[in-house]
This record gives structure tokens, C-alpha cells and sequence, in this order.
């Protein structure tokens, strides 16, 4: 079993860095808002705040969202079921 095997889901987020059009709105306040936890977003203009494992903000590397999601990809390679759901805009 891997060592997280006790987790049975986790929950990451990763934004995409902000269009043209929308740092054209820079100096209105940001739609969204990371914590300094690294664990928490805030969005939109009621402040709904959401709290998950792990928060990839828009300056995340390929390797630093790689490294969170390796021990997924080391189970799956070992025979543990396993899923990773992208769902949104891609560039």
C-alpha cells in the first residue's frame, strides 16, 4: 500500500494564470483570492472561501503539481485504483 493509502480522497486545486482581459481589471478586487495556507481560496464577491488539501496557485510549475499528484500515479502504477479529474480550461 502507499503511504497515503489511509486518504481515501484528496482534493487539489490549480488555477490558470489570468487572461489579458482579465489583468485588464487589475485594480478592481480579484475574483479569486488564495490563502496563505496554501489550503484555502476565496471567490468571487461574496467571499465564499473553500478549503481543500492543497492549492496550486497560477505561478504552479508543471513539476511542483507533478510532485503533489506522483504518489496517485506510484499507486496506480502498483495496482491501486486510482483517479485524477482535470475539469476546466486548458492552455
Amino acid at each position: 500500500m502507499p503511504d497515503d493509502a489511509d486518504e481515501n480522497i484528496r482534493v487539489l486545486s490549480r488555477f490558470r494564470p489570468l487572461t489579458a482581459r482579465e489583468k485588464a481589471h487589475e485594480g478592481s478586487t480579484p475574483a479569486v483570492q488564495f490563502g496563505a495556507d496554501g489550503r484555502s481560496v476565496t471567490v468571487g464577491a461574496d467571499g465564499a472561501r473553500f478549503a481543500v488539501d492543497a492549492v496550486l496557485a497560477p505561478d504552479t510549475t508543471q513539476e511542483q503539481v507533478y510532485s503533489q499528484v506522483s504518489s496517485l500515479v506510484d499507486a496506480v502504477l502498483q495496482g491501486y485504483n486510482g483517479t485524477l479529474l482535470a475539469y476546466g480550461q486548458t492552455g
